[in-house]
C-alpha cells in the first residue's frame, strides 16, 4: 500500500519535516499561491497540521546543518534514519525524543538501492489508509525497525 506523504523544507531553513495524513484535496485546497507551505515556518505549519489532523515529524534532526526545534512545534522526530552516507546521530535523536516525550519514527531515507528497507515502523496490522497511519502513530501501536532488523 502506498500512502501520500510529504517531506517539507521551509524557505530559509535546512530542516526537513515528514508530514503524514495528507490528501490530494488538502494539498490542492491549501498549498497554493495564497498559502504556500514552503513559505511558512514550523510554528505556523504545526498549527495548520493540528487543524487538519496531520502529523509532523522532524527528519534526521541532529545531522549537520539542522536546527533543533522546540518540541512543542513537533509531533515527533525520526530517531532512526537509515541513510548510510549521512551522520544522522540517531542516538542523540532517541535521547531527545525520550526527554521530551515526542513520537518516534524510523525511516530508510531511500535514495539509492542499498538504502531500501533500512528503517521503518513495524505494526501488527496492515496500514491501508492515511487514517490508519495517523491512528497508529498517535496511539504508539508500533515498534521501530533499524537496518539490522532489531527494534530501535
Amino acid at each position: 500500500d502506498i500512502l501520500l506523504g510529504m517531506e517539507l523544507t521551509f524557505e530559509g531553513s535546512a530542516n526537513d519535516y515528514l508530514v503524514y495524513g495528507l490528501t490530494e484535496e488538502l494539498i490542492y485546497k491549501y498549498n497554493n499561491e495564497q498559502l504556500d507551505f514552503r513559505r511558512m515556518n514550523i510554528k505556523k505549519f504545526k498549527e495548520f497540521a493540528d487543524d487538519q489532523g496531520l502529523i509532523v515529524i522532524q527528519a534526521h534532526p541532529f545531522r549537520n546543518n539542522m536546527t533543533v526545534v522546540k518540541p512543542i512545534y513537533l509531533h515527533g522526530i525520526e530517531v532512526y534514519n537509515g541513510n548510510p552516507r549521512q551522520e544522522s546521530r540517531n542516538d542523540i535523536a532517541l535521547l531527545w525524543a525520550e526527554k521530551f516525550g515526542l513520537k518516534m519514527t524510523s525511516g530508510s531515507d531511500f535514495h539509492q538501492e542499498p538504502d531500501i528497507a533500512r528503517g521503518g515502523i513495524i505494526t501488527n496490522h496492515r496500514i491501508r489508509t492515511n487514517e490508519m497511519l495517523i491512528e497508529t502513530l498517535k496511539g504508539g501501536n508500533y515498534s521501530l525497525k533499524s537496518s539490522d532488523d532489531s527494534p530501535v
